[in-house]
């Protein structure tokens, strides 16, 4: 039950209490500030952890502060809450979309993918005669006399942060192809893709304020007998 602090002749709750600050990224705060005698006040201090009602919420107390008069016989003493995990829950939502760079072998490009048989025998043993490849053989080839092993290509991935207090449940869908992905208002993804959950993770810091971070990557392709679909 949530602790009820003293309010009597010597220690009484003040009319500035209830009043209430957001910032991104944190729960929002409830503030109580109770004035008295300073011996009443102090008893009045509750625990950090501890739940308070502040103008009707139900708060876990996140810090205090006590602060006696220069007369030392009153003080003042000023409880900063959150509110309690699952009370109309505050939810933030951050988007990301980004292009990752993916490094794959020069012998997977598409221009010379149909002769990686070819291009192969000829990494095996350097003396093949190469005297009937096709010029994009050859020219695979050369590009590995030089050095050239690999190639750039890009993949979208869209990443969807989401911070509550509410409860979390991670895991659904995870590592299945999707029918389309999420985005955010206003952003349009180029080109034509095949979605896989690839990533769905939690932290909760000490405010027991919940951090999600979920992520969908696109390509040409997923197998799906790998991947399969969606989970209901």
């Amino acid at each position: 039950m949530p602790t009820v602090l003293p309010s009597s002749a010597t220690c009484e709750e003040q009319p500035t209490s209830g009043s209430q600050s957001r910032q991104r990224g944190a729960k929002r705060r409830h503030v109580m500030v109770i004035r008295g005698v300073a011996a009443s006040v102090k008893a009045a201090i509750p625990a950090i952890g501890s739940t308070v009602t502040i103008g009707g919420v139900s708060c876990k107390v996140v810090s205090t502060d006590y602060q006696p008069d220069r007369n030392g016989a009153s003080a003042t003493l000023t409880i900063n809450g959150s509110k309690a995990k699952g009370d109309s829950a505050d939810e933030e939502v951050t988007w990301e979309v980004e292009m990752a760079q993916i490094e794959k072998s020069i012998v997977s490009h598409p221009k010379y993918a149909a002769y990686a048989d070819a291009v192969q025998a000829w990494r095996d043993d350097p003396s093949t005669d190469t005297s009937g490849y096709a010029s994009d053989a050859l020219e695979c080839i050369d590009k590995l006399k030089r050095g050239v092993e690999s190639y750039i290509v890009f993949a979208p991935v869209i990443r969807k942060t989401t911070v509550t207090d509410d409860s979390v449940t991670v895991g659904a869908g995870l590592g299945k192809i999707v029918s389309t992905a999420p985005t955010p208002s206003g952003v349009t993804v180029s080109g034509s893709w095949v979605w896989l959950k690839t990533r769905d993770s939690v932290s909760v810091d000490g405010d027991n304020l919940a951090r999600r971070v979920e992520e969908w990557t696109g390509a040409d392709e997923w197998d799906e007998d790998l991947y399969g679909g969606e989970d209901a």
